[in-house]
């Protein structure tokens, strides 16, 4: 698979490494160097990839996301819920391509969600309930 990877600090770095172990090839790497691109000088530099990982500011978010659809690139956004979901819109978000936005990529996060997964099928208790950052849900 060829992936752009949009953002190259510690997590970018990361999932690079990562996605090279397994047999995949970075296509495309976005920097600060490309900080001042717009969406479509973006979306350019997008094409021929399979699939485009986001771990950008919050800033940057909108623009990345308007690239990719623009680009027709499926993205995993990494940046938390809180902050795509102030941008999200049925505009940017009609595409046949997809965008995925992760809530929470902590490891900790979700070794506890594996935990809770696992302690769900054991006890007799009918709803977990989540805090994170003042918010409450009940998966």
């Amino acid at each position: 698979m060829k992936i752009a990877l949009i953002g190259h600090g510690a997590m970018g770095k990361l999932i690079g490494r990562l996605a090279e172990e397994k047999g995949h090839e970075i296509a495309v790497v976005i920097d600060d160097a490309d900080a001042g691109l717009s969406a479509n000088d973006l979306a350019t530099k997008l094409n021929g990839v399979d699939v485009a990982i986001d771990f950008t500011t919050a800033d940057a978010v909108r623009r990345n996301v308007e690239a990719c659809v623009a680009a027709g690139v499926p993205l995993v956004e990494g940046q938390p819920a809180g902050t795509t979901g102030r941008m999200r819109s049925k505009k940017l978000l009609a595409t046949p391509r997809g965008v995925c936005f992760r809530s929470q990529f902590s490891i900790g996060v979700n070794i506890f969600y594996r935990i809770a997964d696992h302690a769900a099928e054991l006890l007799p208790v009918s709803r977990i309930r989540s805090l994170y950052r003042g918010a409450t849900s009940f998966p």
